[in-house]
């Protein structure tokens, strides 16, 4: 059957949900945990197809400010994420 990553989403409001059953390691909670499991891509220099270049640059913001960490981020509870490429 379906496995069902514990890292998804129900809907298309954009809120992510963390649903683990167990021990919940550093791994488990990074966006490129989900971005993968969405066969995307997200880092700092790409988000899909839209990569940096003079037309823009890929932005991650939390809870309304910028973040550095992109991929790597560990996605909390109730956290505000926002990709933007301008």
């Amino acid at each position: 059957g379906l496995v069902h990553d514990p890292f998804h989403t129900h809907d298309d409001t954009g809120e992510l949900h963390l649903e683990f059953d167990g021990v919940v390691t550093k791994q488990d909670t990074e966006l490129r945990r989900f971005f993968k499991n969405w066969n995307k891509t997200f880092t700092a220099d790409c988000i899909f197809e839209f990569c940096n270049n003079e037309q823009g640059k890929v932005k991650f913001l939390v809870n309304g400010k910028e973040n550095t960490e992109f991929e790597n981020y560990q996605a909390k509870d109730k956290d505000n994420l926002e990709i933007r490429y301008e």
